[in-house]
């Protein structure tokens, strides 16, 4: 059995009921001028480290190996994390060449490239480059050192100029679908441990994540997570959209995505555009995510729905397919009747996770009050660790529906640990979420507890005992229709108290119009019919006074 060396040093301060171990981040420059993350530790006001490691996880386990053994601590973390070697740090010196060659087959100048930008602190700098060719501008490639930037810049001008995908011409030392992998049970392990839950009890979790990727830089941020498989008991659902009905862990991190996007449009339009994902647009949109950001989603497991049949008549799928381009959908999808039907989650009349997935995939994860101020923005990769089958996702996720859709790219990633089996305890009902919220887009992952809360699923509502005990959720329907609000009065957007969370809904016509398209289709193709709701669900004013005769009490 694993015993996490930083768990052991919570349970130590607990016992001894001393401040909880404190965690101090900064980065330095390795040898090798990769970026090294440089974390030391305070436990009972003694210092320890600091450890310098390529990502957090492991600096921050290095340095917790250090307390443990000044303080005779069992644990069974394996040898210190030491700076990577330079002999062995693989980098793709040959993009540029790459690019340079397409230009001379294309009888074209060299491309010339120039120094955008230099940003941050000495021990901590940024470089951003830009290839121009032409008077034709490229996008911005940045990296810690300029080597770095100046292979992504060109990996980005090779991308537009053969309409390929970004990720063609970089080359990593693991595979993009681990990447988000760890990045997302990263972010779930520091929340678990400053929830001061188990590290067992994070691994056996259900977790869906949504990630944000910066192209420029090539880096990965989480930005909406959850943990949970349940679904609110009737008589819970109707509460003034106080509590969340569906509690299933793809369902809570995409409401923790909207949080977070409502945040980053409420900034937009309170100051610019400077660190912000979201850049001012023309009519009839306020707002665009800005080309350089991506979101991908990652899933412990492929969701409940029709992503979770596998078909034992199915192309047989190779390993080259543990990451689907969305160009080779067709060569693994196996159209049946049997399979691609529209599904309800067990024992309630909610659609399952797939269907809300394929409808993502259609009109965008951003749903439709946020259409009013923005267009589409769609999911551009899913990654599944448990229960991956290329076959199954591809023809779940997009490809029943037709070629009107967006085709993502779909990868398997997994890391050790993932593959233990769901919750079974006390703690099944639970639902965790955390979302990035008004968070700096450059701070560091710490005191993640103001922006997460526990659930429980049955009721939608906090656990007792929790941190937001007796508080409405962040994630529930009522704030965000609140946050909407307030971005309606900043953009002088039409909005009024007289009406209803269900009214509001459908206040954007071409959302409304291409959501009817889409049932009208699933009827066509036969797939079936997305469940009706209870009206008296999303039927609930902003102004409608702390009480509500049909909603429990907590």
């Amino acid at each position: 059995m694993e015993i996490n060396p930083i768990s052991v040093l919570h349970e130590y301060c607990q016992k001894k009921k001393e401040a909880n171990p404190k965690f101090h981040a900064s980065c330095a420059v390795g040898e090798d001028k990769k970026v090294l993350y440089q974390i030391s530790l305070t436990v009972q006001k003694k210092l320890y480290g600091p450890v310098c490691a390529p990502s957090k996880s492991k600096a921050k386990t290095g340095v917790a190996v250090l307390a443990c053994n000044d303080l005779k601590l069992y644990h069974t973390a394996g040898k210190q994390v030491q700076k990577p070697n330079k002999s062995t740090a693989k980098t793709d010196l040959n993009i540029i060449t790459q690019l340079y060659e397409y230009c001379q087959q294309q009888k074209w100048l060299n491309a010339k490239v120039e120094l955008v930008r230099e940003e941050g602190e000495p021990h901590d700098r940024t470089y951003a480059l830009r290839y121009t060719l032409g008077g034709r501008e490229f996008p911005v490639g940045a990296g810690k050192n300029k080597d770095s930037a100046k292979q992504r810049a060109a990996a980005r001008a090779l991308s537009e100029l053969k309409e390929a995908p970004l990720r063609v011409f970089l080359k990593h030392d693991i595979s993009f679908g681990v990447t988000v992998c760890e990045y997302a049970w990263e972010a779930f392990g520091i929340l678990c441990e400053e929830l001061g839950e188990s590290s067992d009890f994070c691994q056996t979790s259900q977790l869906a994540c949504f990630l944000l990727e910066n192209l420029e830089d090539g880096t990965f941020r989480v930005v909406g997570l959850g943990s949970g498989n349940g679904v609110a008991s009737p008589e819970w659902q109707a509460c003034k959209g106080e509590s969340v009905i569906d509690c299933h862990s793809v369902v809570i991190a995409r409401r923790c995505l909207l949080v977070f996007l409502y945040e980053q449009l409420i900034k937009l339009f309170s100051s610019s555009e400077e660190e912000n994902i979201f850049q001012f647009a023309p009519a009839p949109y306020l707002a665009s995510l800005k080309p350089q950001y991506q979101i991908h989603l990652y899933l412990k497991e492929a969701p409940c729905g029709d992503a979770s049949l596998v078909d034992a008549t199915a192309v047989k799928v190779e390993k080259k397919y543990n990451e689907l381009a969305p160009h080779d959908h067709e060569k693994v999808y196996n159209e049946s009747k049997k399979f691609g039907l529209v599904k309800n989650k067990a024992s309630a009349n909610i659609v399952s996770c797939t269907d809300k997935i394929l409808l993502w995939n259609v009109l965008g994860v951003q749903g439709n009050l946020l259409s009013n101020f923005i267009p589409k923005i769609s999911i551009s990769s899913i990654t599944v660790s448990r229960h991956y089958n290329a076959s199954s996702l591809a023809r779940a996720f997009c490809c029943r529906y037709g070629n009107s859709i967006h085709h993502p790219w779909i990868q398997h990633g997994i890391i050790e640990g993932v593959e233990k089996s769901n919750n079974t305890g006390h703690e099944k009902s639970w639902a965790i979420y955390w979302t990035h919220g008004p968070m700096d887009l450059k701070e560091d992952f710490e005191d993640l507890v103001k922006n997460a809360g526990i659930l429980n699923s049955q009721t939608g509502t906090h656990v007792k005992g929790s941190n937001r005990y007796q508080e409405i959720p962040i994630i529930c329907k009522r704030n965000i229709y609140l946050k909407y609000k307030k971005l309606c009065s900043m953009t002088k957007q039409k909005y009024r108290d007289e009406y209803s969370y269900s009214y509001t809904k459908n206040l954007c016509p071409q959302y409304k119009l291409d959501k009817n398209s889409f049932f009208m289709r699933l009827e066509t193709l036969e797939l079936g019919r997305f469940p009706i709701i209870d009206s008296n669900v999303d039927k609930f004013w902003l102004d409608d006074g702390d009480t509500n005769k049909n909603c429990k009490k907590y």
